[in-house]
């Protein structure tokens, strides 16, 4: 009897023993990985109470100019409003009860409402300072971004005389990114009446990113992978004279140039400038063959994420095709089919080229820094990858700066007129229904810029003097 008591009050024991355990790992598993996404989460009403106990940091531009101003209504709301509007609304992003958090305001929410850096911990044996602070108000850490405002706001300008568009400028030598604009825009600080508004259109395409999220045919801008690619493997491309016809036919496929005007005898140079079809993409797409080409784009980036800091960059696409698809690869050496870019790939493309062949990883912000100014965290400037050979990156250097200069003495391109140091390459990219994308890529000195205009036809100018702007902005003319 004695025995069969001391058999069942041990197997009650192990049972308890069992849901005290199950009971722990619940809590831990709880706590350690479901808490946190909780606790983030916009719907969460009691950490967003939490965090609005802390003032929100502010997010400045690269000058110190404030992107946004938090203001305490009430120990536990807030207010934060956008001195630029429109401009910044995309990139920038908004902080929202109501409607969630998009852009920097979301990837460094966590950031913006600490108050509390590494060594702010020494705050606690500081009796004195502890106490003083009790009845000041707590202030979370601030970032301060690589943007440039003048850039920005010129950038923005340019666009808005379109229909829609994206223009991005990065540092070549760092990967900083000194504009990045999405047209149309909203106003942050009307989220109620943008909402609105999408609602009634049944779309919301000015909520979006055009800069780094949406992707478009590059058109001919890609022509300078497909340049580079040529260089890498097919021997003796730099003097090679090419026979343009004003079309070329490939099996069963004919590529005409642009209104099927022909060259004739051309080198690399003059095919880019006149941007020949039946050079890059009857020729030199035809003989690399899709496997080369295709390896060529993606040391550019294409087909992979791309690291950022800052902000996420939609993966751009390169196709993998069958060699027998002659008038698809032919199509993809000039951009067209299915290749598909960012307007930040292909700043990219422009930067990396400028860079003497290195693209640089981009990024966004430069670093956190608490309410007292202690830097909290700083990103570092790191290379990337080699891209280009330094000898291949000479050759497209001069040919992209044989397209700048033959558009400046033709008179078409006279806003470039006495900028140094500047290449580029356009691009007329068709969309498959209505007038085509207009495309400028290029850089100046150490500044690359792309920007895609949407639906501007048949005229590079619109592109070009957007980007001749910035390059001015910049520079200071």
């Amino acid at each position: 009897m004695k025995n069969d008591t001391e058999k069942s009050t041990r197997k009650i024991m192990i049972v308890y023993l069992v849901i005290l355990l199950a009971l722990i790992s619940y809590i831990v598993y709880f706590t350690v990985v479901c808490g946190p996404k909780i606790a983030a989460m916009d719907s969460n009403t009691r950490g967003a109470a939490s965090q609005n106990t802390i003032l929100r940091g502010t997010i400045y531009d690269s000058q110190g100019n404030a992107l946004t101003v938090s203001k305490k209504t009430s120990t536990l709301d807030q207010t934060i409003s956008y001195p630029y509007g429109d401009i910044y609304a995309n990139v920038v992003g908004y902080c929202s009860s109501a409607y969630g958090k998009t852009g920097l305001e979301k990837t460094y929410n966590n950031q913006l409402t600490t108050y509390q850096s590494g060594k702010g911990i020494l705050r606690y044996f500081n009796i004195v300072k502890s106490f003083k602070e009790r009845s000041t108000p707590k202030v979370g850490n601030s970032a301060y971004t690589t943007l440039d405002t003048n850039l920005q706001k010129v950038a923005y300008e340019g666009l808005s005389h379109y229909t829609a568009g994206a223009v991005v400028a990065i540092n070549a030598k760092t990967g900083a990114i000194l504009a990045s604009v999405s047209y149309p825009s909203f106003d942050p600080n009307d989220l109620a009446g943008a909402m609105a508004k999408a609602t009634q259109s049944g779309v919301t395409p000015f909520l979006s990113d055009r800069a780094t999220q949406w992707l478009y045919a590059p058109g001919s801008t890609f022509k300078v992978i497909t340049l580079a690619s040529g260089l890498e493997n097919i021997s003796g491309l730099a003097y090679r004279t090419f026979d343009d016809t004003g079309k070329v036919t490939i099996g069963d496929y004919t590529l005409p140039n642009e209104n099927g005007v022909a060259y004739g005898k051309i080198g690399i140079n003059k095919a880019l400038s006149v941007s020949s079809n039946v050079v890059f993409g009857g020729i030199i797409a035809e003989e690399l063959g899709n496997a080369k080409l295709k390896a060529t784009a993606e040391s550019f980036g294409f087909n992979e994420d791309i690291p950022t800091v800052g902000f996420s960059l939609k993966q751009s696409s390169f196709p993998t095709l069958s060699s027998y698809e002659l008038g698809n690869i032919a199509q993809s050496g000039i951009g067209q089919g299915s290749v598909q870019a960012t307007p930040t790939q292909m700043a990219l493309v422009a930067a990396t080229v400028a860079n003497d062949g290195i693209m640089m990883r981009p990024y966004l912000v430069s670093k956190i820094v608490d309410s007292e100014g202690n830097v909290v965290d700083e990103t570092k400037v790191q290379q990337y990858r080699q891209v280009l050979s330094a000898s291949d990156d000479s050759v497209i250097k001069n040919a992209m700066a044989y397209v700048v200069s033959q558009r400046v003495q033709s008179g078409t391109w006279s806003y470039f007129s006495g900028i140094n140091n500047v290449g580029a390459k356009t691009g007329t990219a068709q969309t498959g229904s209505g007038e085509p994308n207009s495309w400028w890529m290029g850089y100046a000195g150490d500044l690359a810029v792309a920007v895609v205009v949407e639906g501007a036809g048949n005229v590079d100018g619109a592109s070009a003097k957007i980007a001749a702007s910035v390059i001015k902005a910049y520079s200071g003319q």
